[in-house]
């Protein structure tokens, strides 16, 4: 605003200096004003910005730790050292199916079955062995219990 158009409204000189005084003063603290919000504006930005970023790690650190579980979990009891077991693991080619469940994991523990067995317990059944059994590698051994290979040793017919 000039000093010319409060002038020619039929204000004085000086009538029209203090007007032109207090819309500067007004105008110059409007602007601080802005500079402020947009400082601040800017500052929201950046905590906005770094706070998706460390969402974005947490998910990635939370997927991580229930694709460990659930390959650990799918292991437990089958494998002679889950660690590592899971190890072999390639989850690349792992992804969360919508209801929760790992897919592609099945597939990978069947095909590291048999290509590293010996990561595995073995599923024959626990007991003893017959005695005679087994002398024909054709045959399979047969199992009994403690009570009958304790029988069987000391049974009269025992050679």
């Amino acid at each position: 605003m000039k000093k010319e158009f409060l002038t020619d409204f039929g204000l004085t000189d000086e009538e029209a200096a203090k007007i032109l005084a207090v819309v500067r003063d007004e105008n110059q603290q409007l602007t601080e004003q802005v500079k402020d919000l947009k400082q601040q504006l800017s500052d929201k930005d950046t905590e906005l910005t770094a706070a998706k970023e460390s969402n974005t790690k947490y998910e990635a650190d939370i997927n991580d730790l229930k694709t460990t579980t659930a390959i650990k979990l799918a292991l437990s009891g089958t494998a002679q050292d889950v660690d590592i077991a899971a190890a072999q693991i390639d989850r690349s080619k792992l992804k969360f199916a919508e209801d929760g469940t790992l897919t592609g994991l099945d597939d990978q523990i069947q095909n590291l079955k048999a290509s590293k067995g010996f990561l595995f317990k073995s599923e024959q059944p626990k007991g003893f062995v017959k005695v005679g059994a087994g002398k024909d590698e054709t045959q399979e051994k047969e199992t009994m219990g403690f009570r009958e290979a304790i029988e069987a040793a000391i049974s009269p017919s025992f050679n």
